[in-house]
């Protein structure tokens, strides 16, 4: 969301979208676009962007490689169940970690707890923010 709110520039960010725009690619778990729609709900809700401006920097989130993957295995639920319990993540941040640790990639993330949780698990993270 750093990408799509003014108030929340950061140059890690920046540089991440940078990377995605040359044709670097991401990949998220199945529950990604939810997130983004539900953070785009709150920031509507919180006044900080307009309806109309979510619909417009949304078509150009959209359009940035960002693979999301799709696997519904039992052992991935488990994996995820065993990671939020383990390192006290939500199910949603775990499933970022079960991915990345199961891909062998790094994390892209600046929540605090999901990156103290990936040097914990052995998961490299992105350059830091």
């Amino acid at each position: 969301m750093a990408w799509c709110l003014d108030d929340e520039k950061y140059p890690w960010a920046e540089r991440l979208l940078d990377r995605l725009q040359a044709g670097d690619e991401a990949l998220v778990p199945r529950h990604w676009e939810i997130e983004v729609c539900n953070a785009f709900v709150m920031a509507i809700r919180r006044g900080r962007l307009p309806l109309d401006a979510v619909l417009r920097v949304s078509k150009d989130l959209f359009r940035l490689p960002i693979v999301i993957d799709n696997s519904q295995q039992p052992a991935t639920f488990d994996r995820a169940c065993e990671i939020a319990h383990r390192y006290g993540l939500t199910a949603y941040d775990a499933a970022y970690l079960e991915l990345a640790f199961r891909e062998n990639l790094p994390l892209a993330t600046m929540d605090k707890r999901l990156r103290s949780a990936a040097h914990s698990a052995g998961v490299l993270l992105v350059a830091e923010p």
